[in-house]
């Protein structure tokens, strides 16, 4: 999965989750306090810019498949994109007290 997990609300049932994922802002090889020459600091400026001000960030819904084996009863999770509209940075999910609606914060 590229992006990192930010927030987890569940669904109208347990066995379904929502999740929002923000893209990855990768490191410079040295790290954060790595040794860097300006133009591997300007470009990383330019990364962060650029994914500040294009909505990229998705909300995810998930739900939990049983699968009986002949041994044990395990279970996985499948995800896909809850809704087709993309955010700068979602930051915050709730869901209603009837579990209908699904409320998302974008920063």
């Amino acid at each position: 999965m590229n992006g990192v997990i930010n927030d987890v609300v569940e669904g109208p049932s347990a066995s379904e989750i929502f999740v929002s994922k923000w893209l990855w802002y990768s490191k410079p090889l040295g790290g954060d306090h790595g040794s860097r020459t300006f133009e591997e600091k300007l470009n990383e400026v330019k990364e962060s810019l650029g994914k500040m001000l294009i909505p990229a960030d998705v909300l995810l819904r998930c739900s939990r498949r049983a699968s009986n084996t002949t041994s044990t009863s395990t279970s996985t999770w499948e995800c896909v994109e809850a809704t087709a509209m993309k955010a700068k940075m979602y930051n915050g999910l709730a869901i209603s007290t009837d579990r209908t609606k699904l409320f998302a914060v974008a920063s």
